[in-house]
């Protein structure tokens, strides 16, 4: 049911950027892969032995890159406020080391915050594509 339910998903998705005249182009993928091959390269690591040792293929992980890329197409730019970053920090303000650096931890609070906003937006964009699509289980 679960690879069904990602099998329905994925399909949507891909609907959802031609709508949108949304292209990943070969151009993209092949940059990802050569961005993940030089920083495997960095540890002494090949990627496709890193593939490998995974149960992974270079045409699987291509087909991801190009999935996370259409996805980041379709939900667009997530913004971080000063006061997103305040409010986080003060409601956190127990947990936070006090010798931290400041500046550190902001940049941490920021991305923690980005990542939250963009799976929000992608959770409201695949319910709004499920709600509108006419799909029948058999």
């Amino acid at each position: 049911k679960q690879a069904l339910n990602q099998l329905v998903t994925k399909t949507l998705l891909f609907q959802e950027a031609k709508k949108r005249n949304i292209v990943i182009t070969q151009k993209e993928v092949d940059t990802e892969v050569a961005t993940t091959r030089k920083s495997l390269e960095k540890s002494n690591q090949k990627l496709e032995e890193a593939l490998s040792a995974q149960g992974d293929t270079m045409v699987a992980y291509k087909e991801r890159i190009k999935i996370q890329k259409l996805i980041e197409k379709l939900v667009g730019n997530v913004t971080v406020s000063d006061k997103d970053i305040a409010d986080y920090m003060e409601k956190n303000k127990d947990s936070i080391p006090q010798t931290a650096d400041v500046e550190s931890i902001k940049n941490q609070v920021k991305e923690t915050i980005k990542q939250q906003k963009y799976n929000e937006k992608l959770q409201a964009l695949i319910q709004g594509l499920q709600q509108k699509a006419k799909v029948s289980y058999l």
